[in-house]
């Protein structure tokens, strides 16, 4: 397929932008400001550097640094660095900051989920509801015996007749 020239001019002005591969057919783009869900710096100036493993949640931090959790909802999450807790503050409105406590050598750190996640919780209270409203819309009658132990009636039928006046009528 051919691109359109003007997009091929816009993706190299941005300057977020960088060019990792170009082939006669390929353009690949990343961007080049991205610095990891789980980043650090070392001061307000400083260039963010990203940190931790995304598959362990552990790597090791400079002491002093500022370490930034792009994870929501930031207070279901807790860094500790040698297993303690560190006190969680708020950078950009909505991120998780943690400041490292200064130390002579760098230190190991750990992300951990300490809250449990409702979003399963809630999957799973929406696929019961529907189950519900499934079961409601013609398929209750055929689990009868499920709720009540017997299995489920015919058709109502004319009663036997019981007397000898019943049976010549």
């Amino acid at each position: 397929r051919t691109v359109p020239s003007g997009l091929v001019t816009s993706l190299n002005a941005q300057a977020d932008l960088a060019l990792e591969l170009s082939t006669s057919t390929v353009q690949v783009y990343a961007n080049a400001e991205y610095n990891g869900v789980v980043r650090e710096r070392a001061s307000k100036s400083a260039p963010w550097t990203s940190v931790l493993s995304p598959v362990t949640n552990r790597g090791v931090v400079t002491g002093g640094d500022q370490v930034e959790v792009g994870l929501a909802p930031a207070s279901a999450f807790s860094l500790s660095v040698s297993h303690h807790a560190l006190a969680r503050g708020s950078l950009d409105g909505w991120a998780g900051s943690y400041l490292i406590p200064p130390s002579p050598s760098r230190v190991t750190a750990t992300l951990s989920l300490h809250r449990f996640p409702l979003n399963g919780l809630l999957a799973f209270l929406t696929l019961s509801l529907w189950s519900i409203v499934w079961l409601g819309f013609g398929w209750v009658h055929r689990l009868e015996w499920l709720f009540t132990g017997r299995p489920r009636s015919g058709r109502h039928r004319a009663a036997a007749p019981t007397t000898p006046e019943e049976h010549s009528a």
